[in-house]
């Protein structure tokens, strides 16, 4: 789950891209995540990443926010998957 706080008085489209590996970002019940004005706002997210790049439990993620293809913050993320 990813929480975003909007402190401005417009509603702005965002877009999460994983950085510093192969993975896509699926965010659950919708196609686009919105940060509503003047609010916090929670949205579920599953990371989809190919097994041959997980090398342990937890792999550490750099996760890009953008609001029209320009980068707004990097958050840190740990992805726990499946090992063999």
């Amino acid at each position: 789950t990813i929480t975003l706080n909007n402190k401005t008085q417009k509603t702005v489209d965002l877009e999460l891209r994983v950085e510093n590996k192969p993975a896509v970002i699926k965010l659950a019940g919708t196609h686009q995540l919105q940060a509503m004005v003047g609010q916090q706002n929670k949205s579920a997210m599953f990371v989809i990443m190919s097994l041959k790049n997980i090398k342990q439990r937890e792999t550490v993620l750099k996760v890009g926010v953008y609001h029209q293809n320009k980068k707004m913050q990097t958050l840190t993320i740990s992805f726990l998957g499946y090992t063999q």
